[in-house]
């Protein structure tokens, strides 16, 4: 199964707290009469941070957010995370950051099967480098990520060399690297876009979503679909 997940906000930026309908596509949009309706529809409700989480089979929807917002939406994987908004594209929910938060320790990730944040660091030696997700509510160093002149750098360990992670190959599976100790990456390696913090692919030039997966003690990072600028 895929898992959709996503933060809806209103358009005063505050929490939507309500129901999330999806109803598989089947020869035109949904009515309200049976005959424009193939299957009954999977609802997912929000929580108090407008955070909604839900496993979907693979395949086109109908997306119902209240009563104001009907999208079609595609799940193209059978086996992946999507979050909500690179489905939907920059709109309509605005600058409000989606997967990330920047606090006085570093920056910190979205976990698509809670909605609970994560810090994040890099582990291992030079030549076996890794992501390291720290608990939730650990507070690291400021110095533990920093941006320079259009590439983002996370610190081993939190205080050891830095490194500036990156895509590349295959558009559907690129690989994550990490440029030497204090290298930039040539046209940078990540962007900020929709309120949503991505990596970029230096094969495709296109950017991908990033952000944490798992339940309590089994998270791991994860990455979105590649969007083109």
């Amino acid at each position: 199964m895929s898992t959709l997940f996503g933060t809806i906000r209103n358009p005063d930026r505050t929490a939507f707290m309500g129901r999330v309908g999806l109803v598989p596509v089947s020869t035109g949009p949904v009515g309200h009469g049976p005959e424009t309706v193939a299957w009954a529809p999977v609802v997912a409700q929000t929580n108090d941070a407008g955070f909604f989480t839900k496993e979907l089979a693979a395949g086109d929807y109908w997306l119902h957010i209240g009563n104001a917002t009907r999208r079609q939406i595609r799940l193209a994987d059978d086996a992946k995370y999507y979050l909500l908004q690179d489905l939907l594209g920059d709109g309509p929910w605005g600058p409000v950051p989606q997967n990330y938060l920047e606090t006085p320790g570093g920056i910190q990730f979205i976990n698509g099967t809670t909605g609970v944040f994560f810090p994040v660091a890099l582990v291992g030696d030079e030549d076996e480098i890794g992501w390291r997700i720290y608990a939730s509510g650990q507070v690291l160093p400021p110095d533990s990520y920093k941006v320079v002149t259009g590439t983002a750098f996370f610190r081993v360990d939190t205080d050891g060399p830095w490194h500036a992670p990156f895509l590349s190959g295959d558009a559907d599976n690129p690989a994550m690297s990490f440029g030497p100790a204090d290298a930039q990456i040539s046209g940078g390696n990540f962007r900020i876009a929709g309120g949503r913090w991505q990596l970029r692919n230096v094969t495709t030039g296109q950017f991908h979503t990033f952000f944490v997966i798992g339940l309590p003690g089994e998270e791991s990072w994860a990455i979105g679909p590649g969007i083109t600028p």
